[in-house]
């Protein structure tokens, strides 16, 4: 008897729950699946690939030359705008990573990764405050393990992870954030648990001409070289319709022409423990 009570009461929680949110469901400026994009911030220097993205890779440390390919989905699932102009949204995303060596004989895949999770974005005036949950797991290629000889090992996190972005002028943006890795398989591979990432981004497209400059830093130790990436690129609607053709259409910064550096630990990969000095050239299309 007393496990049935146990169980009633069990399922009361949600319900209770349901009924203290519902005030904010109800408002006027709330929505399920919108049509609209994310309000976060993209964050894409430290090697975070975008929804679609092709990119060559030059690897000066090993002289190795190699492709990435990504598809990815960010979907807002909810929105809701206040009236003091809060904007209060929550977001599901997932990505699909591989990486080949170019100039093999059959494009050797180096390893794919797996992106899945979930996050809460805030807007108030000039500040994002972006807080997201995601797993991560990644799987050597068949190929690096039969011709390389590399051990079979699944490498993967659970990560939560928030940013507090500052968005000085349509041309400038500071960000600052933490992410702690909560579960690491293997502990020992993947060393570090939490880190410190610090980030600006100086976009021109607002004085028509459709550059941008970014760059960002994971500090994880202080006894470690962090993480560090730097980005410059093309806004591919700007450029063509505007300056190229003279239309004089609305800014779209969606799509990007880009060219990347990036010196650090392996983000991405079977190889987390390894130094990458990578040049890379790609393009990204988010939809």
């Amino acid at each position: 008897m007393g496990h049935k009570q146990k169980m009633k009461g069990k399922i009361f929680i949600p319900i209770i729950l349901l009924l203290f949110f519902i005030p904010g469901i109800a408002a006027p400026e709330a929505t399920f699946l919108p049509a609209k994009a994310p309000l976060i911030n993209r964050h894409v220097t430290l090697l975070n690939p975008s929804d679609i993205d092709i990119a060559y890779i030059y690897s000066s440390i090993d002289d190795i030359f190699y492709a990435r390919y990504n598809f990815g989905i960010k979907l807002v699932i909810f929105h809701m705008k206040t009236n003091n102009n809060v904007e209060i949204e929550s977001c599901g995303f997932g990505e699909v990573i591989a990486r080949f060596e170019l100039f093999t004989d059959s494009f050797y895949l180096v390893h794919s990764d797996f992106l899945g999770g979930v996050s809460f974005d805030i807007k108030y005036k000039r500040f994002l405050f972006e807080t997201m949950v995601y797993h991560l797991s990644s799987h050597l290629g068949d190929d690096y393990r039969h011709y390389y000889n590399e051990p079979y090992l699944n490498v993967g996190f659970e990560t939560i992870k928030h940013y507090t972005n500052y968005h000085f002028s349509d041309m400038f943006d500071l960000s600052g954030g933490l992410e702690y890795k909560y579960g690491r398989r293997p502990a020992d591979l993947i060393f570090y648990d939490l880190s410190v990432i610090l980030g600006a981004k100086i976009d021109f497209v607002s004085k028509g001409i459709p550059v941008f400059i970014e760059s960002e830093s994971e500090i994880f130790s202080f006894h470690h070289t962090p993480n560090f990436g730097l980005k410059t690129g093309l806004y591919l609607f700007s450029f063509i319709n505007n300056t190229l053709l003279k239309k004089g259409l609305t800014e779209e910064k969606n799509h990007t022409l880009y060219f990347q550096y990036y010196y650090g630990y392996s983000q991405v990969g079977y190889y987390f423990d390894k130094k990458e000095s990578l040049l890379v050239f790609g393009i990204s299309f988010i939809l």
